[in-house]
């Protein structure tokens, strides 16, 4: 029955007195009040957020992951976990909020592969015959420009850092083709556009964009000297918008005479496959009011990249195709340079358009680099600025790159920031690095992940993850491996011999004094020895077998 609350003395109806009463106490005198999380932390204290972070089951890494297969992942039950270098091929997927630990990780995986590069560790099998190495640093800050290249520098690796906000850097990287017929180029051009806006970019754009384009790759020097106002050295970006009259009807006008003029007079094949895909808007009977009415909707798209113009113009472009030819370690920075930022609409549209054409000459000169020993892993430390708004290049990566020896290595601070078939697609590359995480919904979709295969993972396992701890799922031959958990180590702190070190004997660092964020990065000393103390990290052997 319900217990009885107690009762004061008061009177009943009749106005007598009444004495005060005790309430029932609903438990046997010699029972306790419990909540229910009270036992249940006792009973299992890694199952629930009441047992606090520190309380996360720890996984047991499989025994082949224990061995030095490839990069070091962290430290798992006393002893250190690896990944595979040879299924880097499936693509590693960092996920974790800001200041988790996951650009410092893909760092490292830089690192260990600009130390393969240069002997300071073994090469995977797979890259016996090249391996080159290309990141996208997206980020205003360019914290992860300055890790890509201190870890190359500590390897005795050369790096090509390139900086696409710098107005007065001549360096750039030619993302289209420079030769053959001028509609193919500009068909090239428009489909990467296409995967930047999307939508945005309909059919009537597209026929629009590709007939300006294909004349301005026919704007060529002897051209520009007939057009008064005309300027010299600029890209065929600039010409195309001046063709979408963005500096007054009179000058596109006056180009597209001149290359009318330049088809009549030498038969050249480009101005007149110029002229005649001018020929709707540039049509002598066509008004200047029809005119507007075709160019207006592509227009808007283009001039939102004029604002980059002092990058496609740069004067020393090396090609796609030589960077990936020569194996060459480059990282893209997109972030501030004295001063100068590009606003964050740009950076993500030009970082689109470069993952586009990469993955475009990817396709013509990588065929058979699987087969033949040769590579190219591609970082991004985060994956939205690149996905652009069609999710074919990513879904490439995963499906259909191995042939090309291509091994994506991306990280973003949770999955819902990207195209849903973008998300698909990146949650099942062959490796998931998963931080904690908060938000429910990215919670639930990182516990599917895991638990494939028959694995029991619950929500409290990630969200209780501590700081700097991880859950990773892997492969090893093709093969999955059961999830497991490690404690990353403060790798930049380890940059250099020290990293080589851990790396090549089995070591792994403690990781318990991990040091405060902002803390600059430690200098290069001597290899520690099995257990030499540096900079509040122990290096131990693993315990024997």
């Amino acid at each position: 029955m319900p217990p009885h609350a107690p009762k004061r003395a008061g009177t009943d109806k009749n106005g007598n007195p009444t004495p005060p009463q005790d309430g029932d106490y609903p438990l046997h005198p010699n029972t306790f009040l419990v909540g229910a999380v009270t036992p249940l932390t006792l009973v299992a204290p890694h199952s629930g957020a009441e047992s606090g972070a520190e309380s996360v089951q720890e996984r047991t890494a499989p025994p082949a992951l224990r061995e030095p297969v490839g990069p070091l992942i962290g430290s798992n039950a006393g002893a250190p976990a690896f990944l595979s270098a040879d299924d880097m091929w499936s693509g590693v997927m960092a996920l974790g909020e800001a200041g988790s630990g996951k650009s410092e990780l893909l760092g490292a995986l830089w690192g260990y592969d600009a130390a393969a590069r240069t002997g300071l560790l073994p090469t995977s099998p797979s890259l016996r015959n090249g391996h080159g190495m290309i990141a996208f640093d997206t980020k205003n800050d360019s914290k992860a420009t300055a890790s890509y290249t201190a870890w190359s520098q500590a390897a005795g690796d050369n790096i090509i850092r390139i900086d696409v906000s710098d107005v007065n850097n001549p360096y750039g990287i030619e993302l289209f083709p420079t030769t053959g017929p001028a509609v193919g180029r500009a068909r090239r051009v428009v489909n990467a556009l296409k995967y930047v806006f999307g939508d945005g970019i309909g059919s009537e754009s597209f026929d629009t964009l590709t007939r300006v384009f294909t004349a301005a790759f026919a704007v060529t020097p002897d051209v520009i000297s007939e057009v008064r106002g005309l300027e010299a050295g600029r890209s065929p970006f600039h010409y195309a918008n001046i063709l979408l009259t963005s500096r007054g009807d009179d000058l596109g006008k006056q180009v597209a005479d001149v290359l009318r003029m330049k088809a009549d007079r030498t038969g050249d094949a480009d101005a007149r496959e110029a002229t005649e895909g001018l020929s709707p808007l540039y049509d002598p009977q066509r008004t200047a009011a029809q005119r507007q009415a075709l160019v207006k909707a592509p227009r808007n798209k283009m001039e939102q990249l004029s604002a980059a113009e002092h990058w496609w113009s740069r004067p020393k472009r090396a090609s796609w195709a030589s960077l990936l030819n020569r194996h060459a370690s480059v990282v893209v920075n997109f972030g501030s340079v004295d001063g100068e930022m590009l606003d964050e609409e740009l950076s993500a549209q030009l970082a689109g358009i470069m993952m586009y054409t990469l993955r475009d000459e990817i396709q013509r000169n990588c065929v058979g680099w699987w087969d033949d020993g040769r590579g190219t892993s591609i970082y991004a430390d985060e994956l939205k600025h690149l996905a652009g708004m069609n999710p074919t290049v990513i879904s490439w990566f995963r499906n259909d790159a191995r042939a090309y020896g291509v091994r994506p290595k991306f990280a973003t601070q949770f999955p819902e920031q990207l195209d849903k078939e973008v998300r698909t697609t990146v949650m099942g590359f062959g490796t998931l690095v998963a931080f904690a995480q908060k938000d429910s919904g990215v919670v639930d979709s990182i516990v599917r992940a895991l638990s494939t295969g028959g694995a029991e993972w619950g929500a409290a396992d990630v969200y209780n993850l501590p700081r700097y701890s991880a859950i990773i799922r892997t492969t090893l031959h093709q093969g999955p491996q059961a999830p497991f958990t490690v404690a990353v180590p403060d790798f930049k702190a380890i940059r250099g011999a020290e990293f080589v070190a851990a790396q090549a004997a089995g070591l792994t660092p403690a990781v318990a004094n991990h040091p405060p964020l902002g803390m600059p990065p430690a200098p290069t000393a001597a290899v520690p020895q099995s257990e030499a103390d540096y900079l509040g990290h122990d290096y131990r052997l693993p315990p024997p077998a």
